[in-house]
């Protein structure tokens, strides 16, 4: 989006824009869906391309009718979805439930035609199969071979029974109501049947009058003229027919005289047995001839098995086409609701083996295609949430363990790169500050430099032998408890190393106030900075501005103050002159080796302790001048200087 805005005043943030020439162009970002970042007109966004989760492609939060069926949940869990069509017609086949249309779930689908699939003529929502709607969606009707139980007699619709089929003289008239004599229809141990009760004429209670005489007369089905009930004349003078109650012998393996096909003798008196199309309904399941179904055949997997059990997944049973059946409606176990064995990829969530299950083959969701959930470390990247993933436990390498690119400054050093490559590393701090030895491009400072001391002078000299003689950063004692500081380095005398302690001008020995020996213009404090005990066995005193004017001597075993010898030559034009040789007892630092000093006589210092010292000389006058006072009192520096240069005190 472009807008041009024209003003002719002074904006708040003091703009002038004079004429309609000037613009300010404003560029409208759009979010970005699938970026991870939840985004103007975003209701959720979870970085995946994952359409069937909570999150849909198009950044909505997923909800029963948007259209898209979410397949991240099992039955049971809030928000699962069978289908979902996006639409509030509840007869299609998918409710608004989002539940796939099914008999039995009380709404009517209409869109199926009659003869097709899933067609539904009603739907009461019940497991009743005696009531106006069957258990297949069917409307009850006489005929259908079950008998409605939800009717009064004088109901419309009531059925007395059902035997399925269109014999009119058996126990069940085709308009399910029971035979009965005087119904007017000869039925079974019927003679006759005129439809009257009058004892007069020649059909009485359903019996011929002249019944018995062995003569076949008008109204007698037949007249074999014997007392016997099992041939196929009945005493009354009827046909022996199934349902008459008496077992006809050749004919009939069983007769019970009653209209119910579904008990222990079917309607053709033939004793009852799974296959022969009729369900005994007059046992228990444990009693033996019990049926759940009887399709009249032998075939598996058509919903009835050949031992008359419904074929159902959920039973129990393990039936034909089912590879598991545990009886139960619970989806997260070995055996799926639809009867088949729990696997990765199925969608359904294993409790116990499997962390998730989301059907499908990418290794970069939030679930693996072994099932588990993606974490740091499994050797795949979860788009979104990981930027590397090596599947290693090595922290410094192109990869962190928190699935972290490697870089610069994250505080872990990298290993996996040799000097001289890119992004190698010698060192990270993870911090951004640049002084600190570690440099923020991740480079280590060299010794002596600022972050990185040396102990003392002498270990920078001897890691790097070609530094000249300047101010470095030591730390003789690791920081404590003195912090890393900045001093002059004397890399020259004698080989060099020297690490300057003190400093100081002949007409300004009292003045040691800096504890800084960096900047050698300024005095500085021997004691204070606690040069004392740190290992040096050499100190020397050497002048600014003579060269070759300096002294040194070599720590012995016996504790005390420090004596010092310099011995420098007449030669070098020292003030005043001939009074070159000289000793000094420095206080603070332990015992040095007393020293005789020559050059053209002896001077020898006596009795180098705190609380006095006695010089003496054969040939030239010692002097004992104001210096830096010892520990106890009464010793002092003898301090000689020259042209006008310092006086400095180094250790090594």
């Amino acid at each position: 989006m472009r807008l041009a805005l024209c003003f002719s005043t002074v904006l708040a943030a003091g703009l002038v824009l004079g004429s309609c020439s000037d613009q300010v162009v404003v560029r409208e970002t759009e979010a970005s869906c699938g970026n991870g970042l939840l985004e103007t007109g975003e209701t959720c966004d979870d970085g995946n391309s994952n359409n069937g989760d909570l999150c849909t492609n198009g950044c909505e939060t997923a909800e029963c009718g948007d259209a898209v069926t979410r397949t991240d949940l099992t039955s049971g869990d809030d928000g699962f979805e069978e289908c979902d069509d996006g639409n509030s017609d509840e007869t299609d086949g998918c409710t608004n439930l989002c539940l796939e249309g099914i008999c039995g779930d009380g709404i009517i689908r209409a869109d199926r035609s009659e003869g097709l699939a899933g067609f539904e003529s009603c739907d009461d929502g019940n497991r009743d199969d005696t009531d106006a709607c069957r258990n297949n969606c069917s409307l009850a009707f006489c005929g259908d071979g079950v008998v409605r139980t939800d009717l009064q007699v004088g109901e419309d619709g009531f059925e007395a029974c059902d035997d399925e089929n269109d014999v009119d003289t058996d126990l069940c008239r085709t308009n399910c109501e029971l035979a009965r004599c005087g119904d007017g229809v000869i039925g079974p141990n019927e003679g006759c049947d005129d439809a009257n009760d009058d004892p007069t004429d020649d059909c009485n209670n359903c019996q011929p009058a002249s019944c018995g005489d062995g003569a076949v007369q008008d109204g007698e089905q037949c007249d074999d003229g014997n007392a016997i009930q099992t041939d196929a004349c009945l005493n009354n003078c009827a046909a022996a027919a199934c349902g008459d109650g008496h077992l006809w012998d050749g004919e009939e393996a069983c007769d019970d005289g009653n209209a119910d096909a579904q008990d222990a003798c079917t309607s053709i008196c033939q004793v009852a047995q799974c296959g022969d199309g009729t369900q005994r309904t007059d046992l228990t399941p444990e009693q033996d001839g019990f049926e759940e179904c009887d399709d009249g055949n032998e075939a598996l997997g058509d919903g009835c098995s050949p031992q008359c059990l419904r074929e159902v997944c959920g039973n129990g049973r393990l039936d034909h086409g089912e590879s598991c059946d545990d009886g139960n409606q619970d989806a997260g176990d070995a055996c799926l609701n639809d009867c088949v064995e729990a696997r990765c990829g199925d969608q359904v969530v294993r409790i116990g083996v499997e962390a998730c299950d989301d059907g499908n083959q990418v290794q970069t969701d939030a679930c693996l295609n072994d099932c588990q959930a993606a974490t740091c470390g499994d050797g795949h990247v979860h788009a979104g949430v990981e930027a590397c993933d090596d599947q290693n436990q090595d922290q410094d390498d192109a990869c962190l363990n928190t699935c972290v690119a490697a870089r610069c400054g994250d505080g872990v050093r990298r290993n996996d790169i040799a000097e001289g490559q890119p992004n190698y590393e010698a060192c990270d701090d993870g911090n951004q500050v640049n002084t600190d030895g570690c440099s923020n491009s991740c480079e280590l400072a060299d010794l002596g430099e600022e972050g990185n001391p040396a102990t003392t002078c002498l270990a920078l000299r001897r890691a790097r032998p070609n530094l000249g003689s300047g101010v470095y950063w030591i730390d003789p004692d690791g920081g404590q408890p003195i912090a890393a500081f900045r001093d002059y380095c004397d890399m020259v005398t004698d080989n060099g190393g020297w690490t300057l302690i003190g400093s100081w001008t002949a007409d300004n020995l009292n003045r040691v106030q800096s504890a800084n020996c960096a900047d050698r213009n300024a005095s500085c404090n021997i004691t204070e900075l606690g040069w004392q005990g740190f290992g040096y066995t050499e100190l020397m005193h050497a002048w600014t501005g003579c060269p070759q004017a300096y002294g040194k001597s070599t720590r012995n075993q016996h504790e005390g103050d420090v004596g010092a010898c310099y011995n420098t030559a007449d030669s070098l034009n020292l003030t005043p002159p001939g009074q070159g040789n000289y000793c000094a007892i420095i206080s603070g630092l332990k015992a040095w080796n007393d020293c005789a000093c020559h050059s053209g006589g002896q001077t020898r210092l006596m009795g180098g302790y705190a609380g006095g010292a006695t010089f003496w000389t054969s040939s030239h006058h010692i002097q004992n001048t104001t210096g830096l006072r010892s520990s106890s009192g009464g010793s002092r520096i003898v301090n000689y200087t020259c042209s006008d240069g310092r006086s400095n005190l180094f250790v090594r």
